[in-house]
């Protein structure tokens, strides 16, 4: 069971990105989105997150590696 899915696109990717957006949109699922920007991913699923979660998920995102 999951409340949401968030999917970080990758920016330099644009006709990739564009295909995952439309899978994504095309299985109507109003619980999985994709987003191009961290924070907007952060802020989607803050109200969902508990204390410790937020901060595991904003570091991940601060990583180097993404």
């Amino acid at each position: 069971y999951f409340e949401r899915s968030a999917l970080l696109l990758p920016a330099a990717h644009a006709t990739f990105s564009l295909q995952v957006e439309r899978l994504i949109r095309e299985a109507g699922n109003p619980a999985r989105r994709a987003f191009r920007a961290p924070g907007s991913l952060l802020s989607w699923l803050d109200d969902v997150l508990n204390d410790a979660e937020r901060r595991r998920a904003s570091d991940f995102l601060a990583s180097p590696l993404i």
